[in-house]
């Protein structure tokens, strides 16, 4: 009926990063290709993805600024798919994200505690991409979450990008 999983026959995923060194460039991979198989008539076939990143995290005692830079490029290889054999999306996506962290000692009824209050910023822009024509073959919506709002998409899966002009102000 269509309403059964896909099985993943097979699936490659490979990660990298380069050393985390504050203050300068981080350099990130991330890669998949993975052949979706059906027993029902709908799209199947290959799907294969790459997300490189650029990011400049700074960092100070009570301070961090990270502007990112990414590139998303995700091409199928279909069967039984009414748009087509052979789809692409290819998109940047850029986020700068911020914060501040402010502590201090505090006693309620002679206990000592310690009172931290951390602002956050976060831009997201990552612009509009008509992708109708693409199958989705393991991408849902997540559900919304306080880390969800730090996210450079709002989906599970690599299927949809979401297009994102916004700004979280967190607190």
């Amino acid at each position: 009926t269509g309403t059964e999983p896909y099985r993943l026959l097979p699936q490659l995923s490979l990660t990298g990063q380069s050393l985390r060194r504050i203050n300068r460039p981080q350099l990130a991979l991330e890669t998949e290709a993975v052949r979706f198989q059906h027993d029902a008539l709908v799209p199947t076939g290959t799907r294969f993805d790459i997300k490189p990143s650029l990011s400049l995290p700074l960092e100070g005692a009570a301070w961090y600024f990270t502007p990112k830079l990414a590139w998303r490029h995700t091409q199928y290889q279909l069967q039984d798919n009414p748009g087509g054999d052979n789809l692409n999306r290819s998109l940047p996506l850029g986020s700068l994200d911020g914060g501040l962290f402010f502590e201090r000692e505090l006693s309620l009824a002679n206990a000592p505690y310690l009172q931290t209050l951390e602002p956050r910023l976060y831009y997201l822009h990552v612009p509009y991409r008509d992708q109708s024509a693409l199958p989705l073959f393991d991408t849902t919506l997540s559900d919304f979450s306080f880390s969800q709002m730090f996210r450079d998409n709002r989906f599970n899966g690599i299927d949809r990008q979401g297009d994102a002009r916004q700004l979280t102000i967190a607190l």
